[in-house]
């Protein structure tokens, strides 16, 4: 019987339904999509409209510079710094070039008035660009509440991307006797396997895009890792073990004490060359199935994993590349209902064939940039 205006639930036949995935089958080859792996294992949350926002915020700043050139002596009480904003009257600083504490007076743009020798080190001559460290603020006995400062919240957004990876098998070869059983299943198989690449690739490389050009609806993509990151990226052609621990200090400065590195095979081999007394293996029951090398710094833990993804025998381009991310700060949002699902029978009724895909809808949410890092240009080490 055909079907007069809107095709539903209730006007088509039964077979033609939606599939939850078993969350098992995204054990199907686990080092093909390793970020994929964690993030729809542990890290998942719900994502309620197509882009979804976040709000950053950091520690107000208690570190600045002086910036003024001329020669400075041990008398002067007023300075120029580089952020007036981040003092305030009352503030107790320390200048850790020459260990002298002083008492911030007043503020004025960036212009801080003070007292010298506010303590036991007497004062001397500063330089330009000598660090002032805010050691919190001293207040009179009885005194009323000092003045207020804080950080503003940053927004931070991303958008879901709809995935999907269609596959259809005539009839006459699904009822065919296949070596290696039959193609359907075989097909479902490779075809999961596949879309987790597809999210893979845009959870790691993917640029933040809504286009509304092309259509009725809008087109939109999702940003991956390596456009969050800007604060810690490091090109390093020849890395070496200085230049390794180097990269740690940064990456590890913010966030957690156990950050994983997606590592080309370029830089896996750099790894092993170095610290062979360092790596340990770690159980796949204990990393959802993913082979993880445990690398132990001064820094932190990193977890080594070598993706397929970053692939180039000679570094070039993403052969060259390592991300230190870390999972603490990390989730993919998946729009509401629209988790990974097998939709069946997407043929038309006329046809003699079965058309299935897998759909996902979701997008990358990384949280405070600065704890994360990007390695990248390897092509030899030493």
């Amino acid at each position: 019987m055909g079907i007069i205006g809107s095709r539903g639930t209730g006007n088509i036949t039964s077979s033609r339904r939606v599939m939850d995935v078993p969350e098992k089958i995204f054990l199907l080859q686990p080092d093909a999509a390793p970020l994929v792996q964690i993030l729809f294992k542990a890290k998942k949350k719900t994502a309620i409209n197509p882009k979804f926002t976040w709000y950053e915020r950091d520690l107000f700043p208690k570190r600045d510079q002086i910036n003024d050139s001329k020669t400075h002596t041990s008398t002067e009480t007023t300075f120029t710094v580089d952020h007036g904003s981040y003092f305030k009257a009352g503030d107790v600083i320390k200048d850790e070039n020459t260990g002298e504490q002083m008492y911030v007076s007043s503020v004025s743009s960036n212009v801080l008035t003070v007292i010298r020798g506010w303590g036991e080190t007497s004062a001397s001559a500063p330089s330009d660009d000598d660090y002032l460290l805010v050691l919190g603020n001293a207040n009179e006995e009885g005194a009323s509440s000092p003045g207020l400062k804080s950080e503003t919240s940053t927004e931070v957004y991303n958008y879901v991307q709809d995935f999907r990876s269609p596959f259809e098998i005539t009839d006459i070869l699904m009822n065919s006797e296949l070596y290696g059983g039959g193609d359907l299943q075989n097909e479902r198989v490779i075809k999961l396997v596949e879309h987790k690449v597809d999210i893979e690739r845009a959870l790691l490389f993917g640029e933040r895009k809504e286009d509304t050009s092309t259509g009725t609806h809008p087109i939109r993509s999702t940003r991956g890792a390596v456009k969050f990151i800007s604060t810690n990226i490091t090109t390093a052609t020849t890395i070496t073990e200085t230049t390794f621990e180097t990269i740690l200090e940064s990456a590890f400065a913010y966030g957690s004490g156990t950050k994983v590195l997606f590592a080309s095979a370029k830089l896996v081999s750099a790894i092993n060359y170095w610290g062979r007394g360092k790596l340990k293996t770690v159980p796949k029951d204990e990393t959802y199935g993913i082979s993880v090398r445990e690398y132990l710094s001064a820094h932190g833990t990193l977890l080594v994993v070598k993706h397929r993804l970053l692939a180039n025998s000679s570094g070039a381009n993403y052969g060259g590349y390592g991300l230190i991310l870390d999972m603490d700060k990390l989730f993919v949002r998946v729009m509401k209902n629209l988790d990974t699902k097998l939709r069946t029978n997407l043929q038309n009724n006329d046809e003699t064939k079965e058309k299935d895909e897998y759909r996902t809808v979701c997008g990358l949410q990384l949280n405070n940039e600065e704890a994360h890092a990007v390695i990248k240009g390897v092509t030899a080490y030493s």
